[in-house]
């Protein structure tokens, strides 16, 4: 929490103190990760069409944040509920609200590995259980490519 209450106030200092960006009012990044590879959401006042999206690639550029919403100046930016305009009023009708699709799956084959030949690999994994280390999990996605070669 600390580490993403503080890395907000870098980003804030920075889009507004050292690059004059005094259109951006409030930077707040979510909790889950300290910030670093988390979810910022700048409330700022847009100037002119693009400012807002000027603003995020400014942020992607200059941070390894992952994810990063602008929204305007009027949207309480620490309350996830008014981050989503389709969330119904007390008896009322929801405006339409705005959906993103990521399409982040592979386009293209990565190619093999650069793996040692598969015996001194096994030679490898005995010794390890010999040492007591602990089991060794190998992720799923690498295992597909291992499985490959």
């Amino acid at each position: 929490m600390l580490q993403s209450l503080t890395n907000a106030g870098l980003l804030l200092k920075q889009l507004r103190d050292d690059l004059g960006e005094v259109s951006v009012d409030d930077v707040f990044i979510d909790l889950t990760f300290g910030g670093v590879l988390a979810h910022a959401i700048v409330a700022m006042r847009p100037s002119v069409p693009g400012h807002a999206k000027r603003i995020g690639r400014i942020i992607a550029a200059t941070s390894p944040i992952k994810r990063i919403t602008i929204v305007d100046s009027d949207v309480d930016i620490r309350d996830s509920l008014h981050m989503d305009p389709s969330i119904r009023p007390a008896g009322g009708v929801a405006p339409q609200g705005s959906k993103i699709v990521v399409d982040a799956a592979q386009k293209i084959d990565p190619g093999t590995f650069s793996l040692p030949p598969r015996e001194i690999m096994m030679k490898a994994l005995d010794v390890w259980k010999d040492v007591g280390l602990p089991p060794l999990d190998i992720p799923k996605r690498a295992q597909l490519r291992i499985d490959r070669a």
